[in-house]
């Protein structure tokens, strides 16, 4: 199956999309001074046509020099006019690939398909911008079957667990967890209904109880530096100072607020419903397939065999209606991959859900908190956070500004839950760990996933049996990490010596973490 294949034709319109984006700036400047252009149309008129048959032609070569094809070991993909780009894909490095519908995808009917590969960067990732549905299906399958005919002429390349000491009785867990590839579906699991699939009211009630402060400040960053390059000068600051001159002292300021706050969580709540509409988790064999996106739809295909821990997450309003949303960290080639599972999930049915979906990991109830003394230290960075900027107020807006002093019994709240929350869990094959910043978290990891254990502490803190810990997990540059602040020094230690198999405590050649210097040690820090 050694032909060249090449997209969709559609693919030409893509490098015309890209152009004409790249030239709105100049197309808006020639409407401002569409006076002149009007003197000289049928000038500019030529040139636009000009323009848009090299375009065109530029799209039409970039779609013929555009080829992938499928041989016996990879995925070849050649692309490039002036400098040629060739890819090469081995079938036993692939471990994810999906399916995605962005907006222009969707609008022309069809898919992209985006190949990733563990340890590499986006650039080393295979990339088919527009290719149909059958076909997209087609090489999925086939990437699957390549992969499991690989795994057992190809296992060293593709899995390099036997060249790292496991212990006898985790050997095949870890390589099973760790494994990389895709593996295809059994002949005798035929496709099902969706395991789970959320109703418009319920995407509608997780939108609603959460806030994505992150994708709340890089829309609105998005449209104020777009606005400011229509508006006048300072209207913003003419804005607030009107509002001002019509509300009596810190009634501007909390009115300012509210209203942004409002704005945010709107804002946030329509993000969340385009993003997780249509939200669908469905099993194809052996693997489970994520598909979510209203404007922009997304299909992620993985094995549950390669997620390496699970997070749940709990928001204030979430936490107090008993939801939780469940999130996955699976290998990925360049990025920490994180894949929503389930959104808006009841907390009692998450054991359940695990279970269906990820049954090596199970649900524990975290029994060593972080101990009373570790109390002042998750109050005295926000202490002094929120000093400063109550100092700041009343300097500068003076008797108004005490109103931001109604932000010291919320610090103390906020402090006070950082603190009761804190603590984890440690079973016989699995560690459990739980934080909260404003949401609070819980980690889920097995064993055989960490990559390394860190405990941490100053000297004040150790002298207060103090200690931080951090655990890195299998997947992405650097790895993802986990890390819960300010407990006993006890529970750490015996954190360690599970991690590390012996009996020494987390201070050997260090006070803060120890190196490894034999065998033994090199296993604990480099545990596949």
């Amino acid at each position: 199956m050694n032909r060249e294949k090449r997209l969709h034709p559609v693919y030409l319109l893509f490098t015309l999309y890209e152009w004409v984006k790249g030239l709105i700036p100049i197309l808006v400047i020639l409407y401002l001074r569409k006076d002149q252009v009007m003197e000289d149309l049928d000038g500019w008129g030529i040139a636009a046509a000009l323009l848009l048959i090299l375009l065109i032609g530029w799209g039409a070569l970039g779609w013929k020099r555009f080829v992938y094809m499928l041989e016996d070991d990879r995925l070849v993909i050649r692309r490039g006019i002036l400098l040629r780009d060739e890819k090469n894909l081995y079938f036993g490095r692939i471990h994810s690939v999906s399916m995605e519908q962005p907006l222009l995808q969707r609008l022309l009917g069809v898919v992209q398909i985006r190949i990733e590969t563990p340890g590499g960067g986006p650039k080393s990732d295979g990339l088919l911008p527009a290719v149909t549905l059958e076909e997209a299906q087609h090489l999925q399958q086939w990437l699957g079957q390549r992969q499991r005919a690989s795994q057992g002429t190809d296992a060293i390349r593709t899995h390099a667990a036997d060249d790292v000491g496991t212990a006898p009785a985790e050997k095949d867990l870890g390589s099973e967890a760790g494994a990389v590839g895709i593996s295809a579906p059994e002949p005798n699991l035929p496709k099902t209904a969706p395991l789970l699939q959320l109703s418009s009211d319920e995407v509608a009630k997780a939108a609603f109880s959460s806030m994505n402060i992150g994708m709340v400040a890089a829309f609105t960053g998005g449209v104020y530096s777009l606005l400011n390059d229509f508006l006048e000068d300072n209207i913003y600051e003419r804005i607030f100072k009107e509002t001002a001159a019509h509300l009596p002292g810190g009634f501007a300021i909390l009115t300012a607020s509210c209203v942004l706050l409002l704005f945010a969580w709107l804002l946030s709540s329509v993000l969340f419903i385009l993003r997780f509409g249509g939200f669908t988790v469905s099993r194809d064999g052996e693997q489970l397939v994520v598909a979510h996106g209203l404007l922009e739809r997304k299909k992620t295909v993985f094995s549950p065999k390669r997620v390496q821990a699970v997070v749940v997450k709990e928001g204030v309003l979430r936490q107090l209606l008993g939801y939780a949303e469940v999130e996955l960290r699976v290998i990925a080639s360049s990025k920490q991959e994180k894949l929503v599972l389930h959104p808006w999930v009841r907390k009692k049915d998450i054991p359940a859900l695990l279970f269906e979906v990820v049954p090596q990991f199970t649900v524990n109830p975290v029994t060593a908190r972080a101990p009373r003394q570790a109390f002042l230290y998750y109050l005295r960075f926000k202490l002094l956070v929120v000093t400063v900027m109550c100092a700041a107020a009343i300097l500068y807006f003076h008797l108004p500004g005490l109103w931001t002093l109604l932000l010291y019994p919320l610090m103390w709240f906020w402090a006070l839950h950082c603190h009761r929350d804190a603590g984890m869990h440690l079973s016989g094959g699995g560690l459990t760990l739980r934080r909260r910043l404003l949401s609070r978290e819980t980690c889920y990891v097995r064993r055989p996933q960490i990559l390394t254990v860190t405990a941490s502490g100053s000297l004040a803190q150790r002298q207060r049996k103090l200690l931080s810990l951090k655990v890195n997990i299998m997947g992405g540059l650097g790895g993802n990490s986990f890390e819960v602040h300010y407990l006993d020094e006890g529970d750490v230690q015996t954190v360690w010596r599970w991690f590390s198999r012996s009996g020494a405590g987390p201070y050997g050649a260090s006070p803060i973490q120890r190196a490894p210097t034999h065998a033994a040690d090199n296993e604990a820090f480099v545990q596949r």
